[in-house]
């Protein structure tokens, strides 16, 4: 009985975030979202993101948008890097800026007092930056000694190659994955007039999706944000480049890594399946209970706690809001010579629970630790307007996360079942493993190296 009170009291929290929460647009047509409510110390948390370009405008330029949207924060006409941190500081905002090829952004959490004059250094950030050839400089040497070092790391290399083979996007392409050095040598050849360039050719807030909540002042926070992004348009058309799930057959292969004391196993696989699929609910819970779980999962159970074979087992799975892309998937992080035992025993459980699936008392606990978390996150300000401000682009509300923790809820061990039987297919799984091959065992696979 408890149980079902708590729950139609998270019910009417939602009820009442959506009843609470006011939409607007400003002059260009970007969409805002406002919850406005008491906090404490007057805080406020607030979120925009930009949407801009296409997949043919932005053909080419996937490392100079990223590196475009990495020095907005690094220096404007006005501030170099430590004066605008030091701006920031003043108004007591933690601000992060943030950018890829095809979208940036800024998040904030300041007071009631300082918003507006924080937004006023958002805008300064956004439209005035100077992309200095010295801070320029120091961020790629800082992406190339990332990189090298990636080379030599097993968990990078393995996952790197694994998003490489099941998104098998062409050269050029926006979302494309680079190997190391030729993601390198394009990082070398970039100036600051390609930043330049790219920030007159696509930033522009026509498209954005902002969010604001906490203690403000609505008719305030919407002047503002109309004065100063209201009219600020990008030259592209913005079209959101979509994403879909390759025909391609499962490999196995280990990635050589000289001298590393440690290895790394990772096994993915991709469906056609988005996050409103009515089988999605189902096989969250699957992954959950399969190595998903912070405390307990099949896979930390018998890889970490029962062999000793792994440091650090775990699954995941996720699916696009809008795009029928879903990936499962599952690591572990080892000794060498370990990694043939490791990769045996993940797919001993995999197969055991196609055979026997999971039980009631792993789904009642997964289902417990799920609600919880999703629970937890509405409660923190910050996760909640990255929430609302997302729900803009896909015209959903509060409701849908209600329907999603209903069918959560009513969800039976055999549905659970039954959607990883139909999911999981064991010939679909595509393994790479990294580490250095004179300490394990030789037979584990092809071996590469980048």
């Amino acid at each position: 009985l408890h149980r079902v009170d708590r729950r139609q009291r998270q019910m009417c929290i939602r009820d009442s975030i959506d009843s609470r929460t006011n939409h607007d647009s400003l002059k260009n047509g970007a969409k805002v979202v406002y919850l406005n409510k008491k906090t404490r110390g007057e805080s406020v948390s607030m979120t925009i993101s930009l949407d801009f370009g296409n997949v043919d405008a932005l053909y080419n330029k996937g490392t100079i948008g990223g590196l475009t949207g990495s020095m907005l924060n690094r220096g404007t006409n006005k501030y170099n890097r430590e004066e605008l941190q030091a701006e920031f500081d003043k108004l007591k905002a933690n601000v992060n800026v943030f950018g890829s090829a095809s979208g940036a952004g800024v998040s904030v959490r300041t007071t009631k007092d300082n918003l507006i004059a924080v937004l006023d250094l958002v805008e300064e950030v956004f439209k005035n930056p100077s992309f200095d050839a010295k801070e320029l400089e120091v961020l790629k040497q800082e992406r190339i000694v990332s990189l090298e070092q990636q080379k030599q790391q097993p968990t990078s290399q393995v996952f790197r190659q694994l998003g490489q083979y099941l998104n098998p996007y062409e050269p050029g392409h926006p979302l494309y994955q680079m190997n190391i050095d030729d993601e390198i040598a394009a990082i070398k050849k970039i100036s600051s007039d390609d930043l330049k360039d790219f920030h007159v050719s696509f930033m522009g807030a026509q498209d954005a999706d902002i969010g604001v909540i906490g203690d403000f002042d609505q008719a305030s926070v919407q002047n503002k944000l109309n004065q100063i992004i209201g009219d600020w348009d990008s030259k592209s058309n913005y079209e959101r480049i979509k994403t879909s799930v390759a025909n391609v057959d499962g490999i196995n292969k280990f990635v050589d890594t000289p001298d590393k004391s440690g290895a790394a196993f990772g096994a993915m696989m991709k469906f056609e399946m988005d996050d409103s699929h009515p089988d999605y609910p189902a096989l969250e819970m699957a992954n959950q209970m399969f190595g998903g779980g912070f405390l307990s999962s099949r896979l930390a159970d018998r890889l970490r706690r029962k062999e000793g074979w792994s440091y650090g087992a775990g699954s995941f799975f996720n699916a696009s809001s809008y795009d029928e892309d879903a990936t499962f998937g599952a690591y572990a992080i080892c000794a060498p010579e370990n990694l043939e035992n490791v990769e045996r025993g993940y797919f001993e459980e995999f197969d055991r629970v196609l055979k026997d699936g999971f039980t009631q008392q792993e789904l009642d606990d997964a289902r417990k630790g799920v609600l919880q978390n999703n629970k937890i996150d509405r409660a923190k300000d910050g996760r909640l307007v990255r929430m609302l401000a997302g729900n803009i682009d896909l015209n959903r509300s509060m409701q849908w996360d209600k329907d999603y923790e209903q069918s959560v809820t009513d969800l039976t061990i055999l549905q659970v079942n039954m959607a990883v039987k139909k999911y999981w297919k064991r010939d679909k799984i595509s393994v790479i493993k990294a580490g250095d091959s004179t300490k394990m065992n030789p037979d584990a696979g092809t071996t590469e190296s980048e």
